[in-house]
């Protein structure tokens, strides 16, 4: 992944769990996901406004946009100067309000 996109360590943590989770059921969905995952944060980084901000974000400027080819996975990330910090990479199933409360905690 480019240097400029960096992972707070739960969003880190999120990877993992749902590539281990897929790994579950199918091997290639997973390495299919991972690779989703950095094609989007790669266009965001080109393109950081393209996201929707995020109501339930730490900060005003957290923002959302659908993983690639995973319409119910998001990234919540805040493009900053010369980067992207993805904040977490959820479900969209999941307590977001809560989830994205605790970042701000």
């Amino acid at each position: 992944m480019d240097d400029r996109i960096r992972l707070r360590p739960k969003a880190r943590r999120d990877l993992v769990n749902e590539i281990v989770y897929l790994l579950e059921d199918d091997p290639d969905v997973a390495e299919r996901f991972q690779r989703a995952v950095e094609e989007t944060a790669t266009s965001l980084l080109a393109q950081p406004g393209i996201g929707s901000l995020s109501e339930w974000g730490p900060t005003a400027d957290t923002r959302y946009f659908p993983v690639h080819g995973f319409p119910r996975h998001f990234l919540f990330y805040r493009p900053f100067a010369d980067g992207l910090l993805i904040v977490r990479i959820l479900h969209g199933s999941r307590d977001l309000p809560t989830l994205l409360g605790e970042e701000g905690a």
